[in-house]
């Protein structure tokens, strides 16, 4: 089921838009119009459509635009998002007025500002690093010239809507004020509203408004606004869902910067065991309850055992210390961690098992008593999704994944695709 659509008046802002679905695990796609509207999208979560309308006359916008939306009605209850250019090329007015037509919308709330690509807006009006638009070398596209840098007046020559501004004063006293006064911005009827943002909380701040209470709307704006607003939706997707519980027990270099994005966007919380601790002892109880308190709150968690060369080379060192051979160093740890996941499972609830590293996959499937796995797609290329077959956790989701392989976001994938095939257990 397509849970997000994306509008954008061309293929880069499409793009860049799904690019950060994906990045959340959705998967997603990038379709042309015309020739896209009769693409299968029954294995994708989201799907970004370029209108390819920026550069064409207001009423040919308008057409298409209104095609889309009958497009979209269709595939019932999806989020909505009109990605537009942060520099305000387009037919941005006309789009937004038909979009708004179509869904039968009171308001559009409208921020284009990119604050970590130095776009801001102040007062209602659009600094590109700290430069008025109208006084940018973006200014003088033959296509778009810009003589005014005010964002209102640009919106008030395409569309005949009356056009609000909410300041950043407002924006920057939080979600429960900004919402209180878009509420009564609402009860003068219908309009655009535009909103200030100069710093990446003001983003938050905005997609993090109270819908409920406010008449039906959508949000605009560039890939910034679209980052936030998914970032949200994201986790609030899987607020009821259990979390993922991830093992990363192969020790080569890349699992680091896949683990870092995870931590960097709060999708997971990452525990590290010391692997020389683990090559004498058993995890201790402190370190357990650690771990079942962080998955008890719902968050997902990454158990690691290496985080840099140091640590690979005091595993080593140990390793020649105490006589323990070849890969029998690698043999024990798995062996811990077999018995710690096996404490976990009994503990907590979990949606599923994401393992790296071939011995600690095996280790982690007998300590559960399975006898192996149902194999039911790739999530990525190599990195196979299915379910664990035999003993207590029979059907299981998990997903295992070779120390080499995924792209930096797999896991992020990962954990929303096991999270998405959640059923419960009897």
């Amino acid at each position: 089921m397509i849970r997000y659509a994306i509008i954008a008046d061309d293929l880069s802002g499409s793009s860049d838009t799904a690019v950060t679905l994906s990045n959340f695990g959705y998967k997603s796609i990038v379709l042309n119009y015309p020739e896209g509207m009769k693409y299968d999208l029954n294995r994708f979560d989201a799907v970004s459509i370029s209108t390819n309308s920026r550069e064409i006359p207001q009423q040919d916008a308008r057409n298409i635009i209104r095609k889309v939306c009958s497009y979209l009605k269709i595939l019932g209850n999806t989020e909505i998002y009109k990605k537009i250019d942060s520099t305000w090329r387009g037919n941005i007015g006309v789009e937004i007025e038909t979009i708004m037509e179509e869904y039968s919308l009171q308001n559009m709330i409208v921020c284009s500002a990119y604050p970590e690509m130095g776009r801001i807006i102040k007062e209602g009006h659009l600094y590109i690093d700290n430069i008025p638009l109208n006084e940018t070398a973006i200014a003088k596209d033959p296509c778009f010239p810009i003589k005014n840098s005010y964002l209102p007046h640009i919106l008030r020559e395409q569309t005949n809507l009356p056009i609000e501004l909410v300041t950043h004063d407002i924006v920057a006293q939080g979600a429960k004020i900004l919402t209180d006064y878009l509420k009564k911005l609402a009860l003068k009827g219908k309009s655009i509203i535009l909103v200030d943002a100069v710093v990446e909380e003001d983003l938050e701040t905005i997609v993090s408004i109270n819908k409920k209470i406010l008449p039906p709307l959508f949000f605009c704006g560039s890939a910034g606004l679209s980052q936030a607003l998914i970032k949200m939706t994201g986790q609030q997707d899987q607020a009821n869902i259990p979390p993922v519980l991830l093992i990363v027990g192969s020790v080569n270099p890349q699992n680091r910067a896949i683990v870092d994005y995870l931590v960097a966007n709060n999708i997971a919380k990452e525990v590290f065991l010391n692997p020389v601790s683990l090559l004498e002892k058993d995890v201790d109880k402190e370190s357990i309850r650690k771990i079942v308190k962080v998955l008890d709150e719902g968050h997902n968690l990454i158990i690691t055992t290496c985080r840099t060369g140091k640590d690979r080379k005091e595993v080593n060192k140990f390793c020649q210390v105490k006589g323990i051979k070849g890969g029998e160093g690698a043999y024990i740890i798995a062996q811990k961690l077999q018995k710690l996941v096996r404490n976990i499972v009994k503990e907590c609830t979990l949606s599923g098992l994401i393992v790296t590293g071939g011995t600690t996959a095996l280790h982690v499937l007998r300590g559960l008593e399975s006898v192996g796995i149902e194999i039911i797609e790739e999530v990525e290329t190599g990195v196979p999704y299915g379910k664990i077959v035999g003993g207590p956790y029979d059907n299981m989701n998990i997903i295992t994944k070779a120390g080499g392989f995924g792209t930096e976001q797999v896991f992020a994938r990962a954990i929303q695709h096991i999270k998405k095939n959640y059923k419960g257990r009897d």
